[in-house]
């Protein structure tokens, strides 16, 4: 990414996961467990006083968050059955207020730490 890519990049409001992001950091996560077990742990990943469940849906295997606090961010965690045992999740991180330094360093050191968190719950099989 060139530089003025990097720069406009601090300021985007949005930052979520995908299976072949360009930065590795956000790609996403593959643990080997059952969706039922994998949406529960997401669930218990933000039962904190900070978040508030705004949306759920096990059908569609998503969840509504709203952090709460000085940085504010609304976030969809997509848990996806790939395999029989084999569950892929994505999160999505949006940012309403303007920050000067821009919020997406902030939203993707978010869901690095929710990743981090989810691989010592589940069991981790990697990235695709």
């Amino acid at each position: 990414m060139s530089f003025f890519g990097r720069v406009l990049q601090r300021f985007q409001h949005q930052c979520e996961t995908s299976e072949h992001h360009i930065d590795p950091s956000l790609e996403t996560h593959y643990y080997r467990t059952s969706f039922d077990k994998a949406y529960e742990a997401v669930g218990q990943l933000f039962s904190k006083d900070v978040y508030e469940a705004v949306s759920h849906s096990k059908e569609h295997g998503e969840w509504g968050f709203m952090k709460k606090g000085s940085q504010p961010y609304f976030i969809i965690a997509s848990v996806v059955t790939v395999r029989p045992f084999e569950t892929a999740v994505d999160f999505k991180l949006t940012y309403e207020k303007t920050k000067v330094t821009g919020p997406y360093p902030s939203m993707k050191n978010e869901i690095i730490s929710y990743y981090r968190e989810l691989d010592k719950m589940l069991p981790y099989l990697g990235k695709k």
